[in-house]
């Protein structure tokens, strides 16, 4: 894949006519377009755009096509040259999206498993959610870490050029849905399938971030492995295309939980999670106070542990975190936990149980800083 090589390979985006989370980025040379004729395919490759990737997602129900821009060609010009050759098409750049997670000073009280204790979840049997499918978009794992071995995870990566990402955000979110308690990682359901599509690139620099497109073929994969809840503890700018996508996910029944983002109070609202279909999860800290860099907004549903969280790492060991991204994962797991037991209808179901059985937080009823509340929940396997 083109433009992917280091940090000189992505650029602000700001068309003018969308507005962009601070610091979000781009792939340079790149443009992603949605179910593009083949005819119109054709003239955009005489106009000297490169098909890099063409992908039909019978999951999502469209075709994703990754084009190289022409050479000496800003974002903003291929963009309006490539609409004028094909319009009607949906163009994007190709989008960057990063981990929800940030460097800070909180650390951990000795009980440093509190956020099964706010949540109202017992210490669970390692069988604990046994049957259940969750999902997760995310760096990639190590399936060898003593969190992680032995339990029931697929891996999955969509690096463009195969390399994979490094494996630590995306161990710790792994090791908080189904660590093994044994191992002095407990998941909050450790005995679950746990399937991980590694939609991250790591740079020459070390740095990880993931594309648009990575994303958005991480979501078809999961689709055919028929979960039921996707974690998503990343964020970035808005998309056509990934609302697209969001949509298609819902119409199969699968729940998107989301990190809120750690842009601040005054932060523009952080994607996927702002869409309506997404379940926008903030962190809260052991004495339940909000996290003093969490996004706020109408679009938070919930709060849940993510200050000072014990989790798995790439060494192979544990360390303290902070963020949204570990907030996420608590309510995921509690979330896919009350899907697979609610009835007929077990979507709306089980959202309209957590509404109700939230501890509310700051203002009466829903709120911008904590939404419904604390997300509560009694795992299955203890009922």
């Amino acid at each position: 894949m083109g433009g992917l090589a280091g940090d000189d390979n992505l650029v602000p985006y700001n068309t003018g006519s969308w507005w962009q989370l601070p610091n979000a980025h781009a792939v340079r040379d790149e443009i992603l377009a949605y179910d593009v004729p083949v005819a119109a395919l054709g003239e955009l490759e005489a106009a000297g755009f490169k098909l890099l990737e063409q992908r039909v997602l019978g999951g999502l129900g469209f075709a994703l096509s990754r084009l190289r821009v022409p050479s000496g060609r800003s974002l903003r010009s291929a963009l309006s040259a490539a609409g004028a050759i094909a319009p009607g098409v949906v163009f994007e750049p190709n989008l960057v999206y990063e981990t929800a997670s940030r460097p800070g000073p909180e650390n951990c009280t000795a009980d440093g498993c509190y956020g099964r204790r706010l949540l109202g979840w017992q210490a669970v049997p390692e069988t604990c959610g046994s049957g259940i499918r969750i999902g997760m978009t995310d760096t990639a794992i190590d399936p060898d870490h003593p969190a992680l071995r032995g339990r029931a995870v697929r891996t999955e990566n969509f690096d463009p050029l195969g390399e994979g990402s490094l494996p630590d955000h995306g161990t710790a979110v792994a090791g908080l849905l189904v660590g093994d308690p044994a191992a002095g990682f407990p998941g909050m359901l450790p005995g679950a399938g746990l399937f991980a599509a590694d939609v991250f690139h790591t740079n020459e620099s070390g740095e990880s971030y993931s594309t648009l497109a990575s994303l958005i073929e991480g979501f078809e994969w999961l689709v055919g492995e028929e979960v039921s809840v996707i974690n998503v503890s990343m964020t970035g700018p808005p998309s056509t295309v990934l609302e697209m996508a969001v949509d298609r996910l819902d119409d199969h029944g699968i729940v998107l939980v989301a990190a809120a983002g750690n842009g601040g109070p005054s932060a523009r609202p952080a994607f996927p999670a702002a869409y309506g279909d997404v379940i926008s999860v903030t962190a809260v800290d052991a004495e339940m106070r909000p996290y003093r860099m969490a996004n706020r907004g109408p679009y938070i549903a919930f709060a849940s542990p993510g200050v000072g969280i014990w989790s798995a790492d790439a060494a192979g060991a544990g360390q303290h975190r902070t963020g949204t991204s570990f907030a996420a994962a608590h309510a995921a797991a509690v979330i896919a936990d009350v899907i697979e037991r609610e009835g007929d209808d077990p979507i709306h179901e089980a959202i309209a149980a957590l509404q109700s059985s939230a501890h509310d937080l700051g203002a009466p009823g829903k709120d911008p800083i904590f939404g419904w509340g604390l997300i509560q929940g009694v795992p299955s396997c203890q009922r």
